[in-house]
């Protein structure tokens, strides 16, 4: 998958204008994310973390050439594993028969569920629903009042209203719209609890997946970077002076700290997908958490520079450089890369202190 994500980047970095202007993955590109597989990457009942390091490395892959085609990719094919918890028969279902399903999931609580005759009936609206614009069903969180319970739902894309909301400075190619439901009945077979993955016992590290998988995306958009970056060097002469900048000592400097950086940024995101397990207790994964948070601010912070030391005509409209600093600066804000957040809950699980329950771990 990896080769043929490798192989994709230089045709979806081509294409990343045209994907921005969109606000949505062009037509051509999911054709050709189709035919390579990647949708359908890991989504085996049980067998995510088997193929975990093979996602990853794809994403990393697709990022070089477009930050918002690797986010939309890795998501789908992700989500295809979290489907696989549902019932047998609402899997089934979910697939229609398929190898995969183009499902968003929106794991913020925002919306309600009251049991009812036939299911729970849900209400509700969801922000940042990467994805939703190419979708065959979403999943969103939804509060049981009682008890309280947190609740994932499957519900096909047709029954969602989608609010035009994002218009953003980065990631723009996402699509991650609002979806809003209203009193949409769910039956039992298309829905789990969210408790599954909670708590200070051994659980499915559910939010450590997430975080590492989302963080490749900065992993790789970064590692492209400063690939152009080094070529950029070679061939940049620069105004007024005339000076070629790879023999300017302050601009190898600059180059070297990033490399070095982003090694060591690369080496901590590599160990903590190397150390995930099937199941893990609180401290793990608040580890693999923070872990995550820390490489995407490293990566923000070695972009930034570089498109510092990269001159006005990185910041070009077609330019790669503007395009990838946009990117990173958008990525970092998810809510799941809070460094200071992300540190409390670790420290918190270090010293046995409670969380809490809003906690993401």
């Amino acid at each position: 998958m990896a080769e043929a994500a490798r192989g994709l980047a230089p045709v979806l970095a081509e294409r990343a204008r045209e994907a921005e202007e969109l606000r949505e993955l062009p037509e051509a590109t999911l054709k050709d994310l189709h035919a390579a597989g990647l949708f359908a990457g890991v989504h085996e009942r049980g067998g995510l973390l088997a193929g975990f390091p093979a996602l990853t490395a794809f994403t990393r892959e697709l990022a070089k050439g477009c930050a918002s085609t690797a986010w939309v990719t890795m998501f789908y094919s992700l989500h295809n594993w979290l489907i696989t918890f549902l019932p047998e028969q609402g899997h089934a279902e979910v697939r229609g028969g398929r190898p995969y399903a183009l499902v968003p999931a929106v794991l913020a609580p925002t919306g309600t569920a009251e049991p009812t005759a036939g299911g729970y009936r849900v209400t509700g609206r969801w922000s940042f629903a990467t994805g939703i614009m190419h979708a065959d069903w979403v999943m969103v969180v939804a509060l049981v009042t009682d008890p309280l319970e947190p609740r994932l739902f499957a519900v096909p894309a047709s029954r969602a209203v989608v609010h035009d909301v994002w218009h953003t400075s980065g990631m723009r190619a996402t699509g991650s719209n609002d979806v809003e439901l209203r009193d949409v009945v769910v039956p039992p077979h298309l829905t789990i609890s969210m408790l599954d993955f909670a708590g200070p016992a051994p659980r499915y590290p559910l939010i450590p997946v997430m975080s590492l998988a989302a963080a490749a995306v900065a992993v790789g958009a970064a590692e492209g970077l400063l690939e152009a970056f080094e070529d950029r060097l070679s061939a940049r002469v620069l105004a007024y002076s005339g000076v070629k900048q790879a023999d300017m000592s302050a601009a190898r400097v600059r180059l070297a700290q990033a490399a070095v950086r982003l090694d060591a940024a690369v080496a901590l995101f590599e160990e903590s997908v190397r150390r995930l397990r099937d199941e893990m207790d609180l401290r793990q994964r608040s580890w693999h958490r923070l872990t995550a948070a820390h490489v995407v601010k490293e990566t923000r912070e070695i972009v930034n520079d570089v498109c510092a030391a990269s001159g006005a005509t990185a910041q070009f409209a077609g330019s790669p450089f503007q395009r990838v600093q946009r990117d990173l600066n958008t990525l970092c804000g998810h809510v799941i890369f809070d460094l200071d957040t992300a540190s409390d809950v670790h420290a918190r699980a270090r010293l046995g202190l409670d969380l809490p329950p809003t906690a993401m771990a």
